[in-house]
């Protein structure tokens, strides 16, 4: 009777969790159990992209009456659990597995369950087998869990604030290598030419980051400080391996004299096809895009560097420590940001370091939304970063860290970071744990730069003025904060790096910027040759300063700082042809390439016969980025002046971006050859199939219909490289164009663009299909959804056909 009413009870259980299950939510809130160690027994068909797993769970409740287990779980079709010989009740719905336990456990009980499951998903977990129509495609199976993405084909807490050992094996055939996390503890052939890999972490981390990989790959291995370095790459790219990982050893080094030494005995990376990102930085295995995979003919105008630098910088930051929430997301990739900024400083020197810090901050700046402000009620008090949810993660991120640098000083800097990781290693962080940190060792209250810089928004926007009083022999300078300021963007309290020059000696002071408007006096035997206010760019602002061109053209040409020389490049533009003469010494005389670049930016603003000849002197620098944006600038001019060159360019220079680059300027002249240039480059394998991007750029820029037919054949998939896709989005962006006046032609393409076996080219052309309201392709378009597996895909194609709809009734 006992064990009748037991069952009523647990059905009654199960039936609520079906009501109620949409209703409940697994979070750091209401998990109430601890994940200690998760082991998978995998085997796949390949064709169907389907998952068979057991998985062997253990955990231990967090609750002194814990009487039901849930995890995320989607997508997944869940056979058994078993606790010991004891077979437990559970039920699904389309967000988590519910568990009902056969008895009341305690927190001082360790469970370990054991589940078979059939996983069908829909992400985090990706199929590639060769095909009748694409017979070239390799075999691969590759994981991607961030977000919240392990949960498709596997059951587990699936959120970052709680960390688990792991354990997987898994059954291929012979000729595939399996790559995993932690270290391969066995490799057995089986029989029927199959052969399993049991891979082992023992070291606690969250479950987005478990990866595993599959496919025919080479590896090559290397030893530094007795960590084992393991390049997995396509038979392919034997032997060119230097040119995209070369470095590691040296990032190695690097990161663990600054942090503290590499907390793993392994790090593998590992390039897959067709990578939904640039890289993902599995703990101990890496994945990466396709695209890092180069020779020297793109040297320096494309690296791996930066990217292999920041994954690798993840695994201190991201996977050693992670954020306890999404939300605090910019303690993962402002830092890997930041780290990868300080690989560049250490191994190309403070010009580099300086030149991506500029960028980055360009790039915060750009992306700044105010529309973002509505959505802010009261960070401050609640803690919750503010713009640091989306790419500004990384931007405003590494930003936040160089200007707590420059507050602390280096050295107490690096103590922070040091402290942060030996506090918070194997654990979970969030930003009050960095600020306490960061406070307890620098001994200051840091409240106020917190409070401005990561839980508000926006960037002081300074004014500057200044006047000379010989008199006195003082430079007087008043600084106002011109930013709108309003419960979301703060009046900026900060330190701020000046320097001016007179004709005898340099000057450089720290101020602290506090107020509205403030003014600062300073000695000067004489009027200053130039006043450089936020030298360094150590803070993210904007500045408005209206200075002569005297002074503008000495900071061009003499400022040690290359943010200061940009700026002066950029702001001398003003002048017209009085600029021409400092610029084209700039692009002789500078050493770095970036003021050299904005040099060339300058003078294609500025245009006119007379700066030809500066910027037809930068197409024989060394320097290929240099080279390629010489050859972007060539475009102001007609085609009778500079067809030739570009043509030549194409022709004989051996990097893939400048030859780009002309392809792109020979489209603008509107030279009478472009077409045919623009048609036989289509040939071209470059890297990332830049050449062939550039092709269609040509094309877009010169809305010739005779393009149409090439737009749709090389749309095809067998014409990707596995890596960006930059070639088919050029493609849409060509039919876009061309859609007014080649309706039925573009709906053609962008028919292709549907059936394209790339998520982002699908994604494209779906959104292209609802812009231009092709109500022709719908029958297409819910044919395509009716079978799309993938979430992501199946979202933008809903939202396609659905506006497709209305626009049809």
């Amino acid at each position: 009777m006992k064990t009748f009413l037991s069952l009523i009870i647990i059905s009654l259980q199960i039936l609520s969790n079906n009501l109620l299950g949409q209703q409940y939510s697994l979070d750091e809130k209401s998990r109430d159990y601890d994940q200690l160690h998760i082991s998978l027994d995998l085997t796949f068909n390949f064709e169907k992209a389907v998952v068979y797993g057991k998985e062997i769970f253990t955990f231990t409740p967090l609750t002194k009456k814990f009487t039901r287990l849930v995890l995320h779980s989607k997508t997944t079709e869940v056979k058994k659990v078993m606790y010991d010989t004891l077979s437990l009740p559970f039920t699904n719905d389309e967000e988590y597995l519910f568990i009902e336990m056969h008895k009341e456990f305690s927190n001082k009980d360790t469970i370990t369950l054991a589940l078979e499951y059939i996983s069908k998903p829909e992400h985090g977990i990706f199929f590639f087998h060769p095909t009748k129509e694409l017979r070239d495609l390799p075999s691969q199976i590759w994981t991607q869990g961030q977000g919240n993405n392990n949960r498709y084909w596997y059951p587990a807490y699936d959120l970052p604030d709680d960390k688990v050992t792991m354990e997987t094996k898994v059954t291929v055939p012979s000729k595939y290598s399996v790559i995993g996390n932690g270290r391969l503890i066995a490799e057995n052939k089986l029989d029927g030419n199959q052969k399993s890999y049991i891979w082992l972490l023992d070291t606690p981390h969250s479950n987005y980051l478990r990866s595993l990989v599959i496919g025919e790959f080479v590896t090559i291995r290397e030893s530094v400080r007795n960590v084992n370095l393991e390049y997995n790459i396509p038979k392919a790219w034997v032997g060119k391996e230097h040119h995209f990982f070369g470095r590691t050893p040296e990032m190695l080094n690097f990161f663990s004299d600054y942090i503290t030494p590499y907390p793993y005995d392994r790090y593998a990376q590992t390039t897959v096809h067709d990578f939904l990102y640039g890289g993902m930085e599995n703990v101990t295995a890496t994945t990466l895009n396709k695209r890092v995979l180069h020779d020297e003919n793109v040297i320096p105008n494309y690296s791996a560097d930066p990217l292999i630098a920041h994954e690798f910088a993840h695994q201190w930051f991201g996977d050693l420590i992670t954020c306890s929430d999404w939300k605090h997301g910019w303690l993962n990739e402002g830092f890997a940001t930041y780290f990868t900024d300080l690989w560049f400083e250490h191994f190309e020197g403070k010009n580099e370091f300086h030149y991506r810090r500029y960028q980055q901050n360009l790039e915060y700046m750009k992306a700044f939304d105010e529309s973002d402000f509505s959505k802010k009620t009261n960070q401050i008090k609640e803690k919750i970063p503010f713009e640091l949810s989306d790419r500004r993660a990384y931007s405003k991120g590494a930003a936040i860290l160089n200007a707590l640098r420059f507050q602390l000083g280096d050295d107490v800097f690096q103590n922070v970071i040091r402290e942060y990781v030996k506090r918070y290693q194997y654990k979970n962080a969030d930003t009050e744990n960095f600020k306490t940190v960061a406070e307890s060792v620098s001994k200051k209250k840091l409240g106020k730069f917190f409070d401005q810089w990561v839980y508000s928004g926006g960037y002081p926007i300074f004014k500057i003025s200044s006047i000379y009083e010989p008199s006195k022999r003082k430079l007087i300078v008043t600084v106002e904060q011109v930013q709108k300021i309003d419960n979301v963007v703060p009046l900026f309290e900060t330190p701020i790096l000046i320097e001016y020059i007179t004709a005898r000696e340099k000057y450089s002071k720290t101020i602290f910027i506090s107020k509205k408007v403030e003014t600062f006096e300073f000695d000067a035997p004489a009027y200053p040759n130039y006043f450089s206010f936020n030298k360094n760019n150590n803070i993210p602002c904007r500045i408005e300063f209206t200075r002569n061109f005297e002074e503008i053209s000495y900071q061009l040409l003499n400022d040690d700082d290359i943010y200061g020389r940009i700026e002066a490049a950029q702001l001398i533009s003003s002048f017209s042809k009085k600029a021409v003469l400092p610029l084209f010494e700039a692009i002789k005389t500078d050493r770095f390439y970036g003021v050299k670049i904005a040099a060339l930016e300058a003078l294609q603003h500025i245009g006119g016969e007379y700066v030809f000849d500066p910027i037809y002197y930068a197409m024989n620098d060394r320097d290929g980025r240099v080279r390629e944006a010489a050859v972007k600038a060539l475009s102001i001019f007609p085609a009778d002046r500079v067809n030739k060159v570009l043509k030549s360019v194409y022709e004989k220079d051996k990097n893939d971006y400048v030859r780009a680059a002309a392809l792109v300027s020979l489209a603008k002249i509107k030279d009478a050859g472009a077409y045919f240039y623009l048609q036989r480059a289509l040939n071209v394998v470059s890297h990332q199939n830049i050449i062939r991007k550039s092709s269609f750029e040509g094309f877009t820029i010169l809305a010739d219909p005779r393009a149409l037919p090439l737009a749709k054949e090389y749309l095809n998939y067998k014409y990707n490289l596995g890596g960006m896709y930059l070639h088919e989005s050029e493609i849409l962006n060509f039919a876009d164009v061309m859609a007014a006046s080649n309706r039925k032609e573009v709906i053609d393409i962008i028919s292709a663009g549907l059936v394209n076996p790339f998520f982002r080219v699908r994604n494209q052309a779906a959104s292209l299909l609802m812009k231009i309201r092709g109500v022709e392709a719908l029958p297409l378009l819910k044919n395509i959804y009716d079978n799309e597996r993938r979430s992501f895909v199946k979202e933008q194609l809903k939202r396609t056909v659905q506006a497709l709809t209305e626009v049809n009734e």
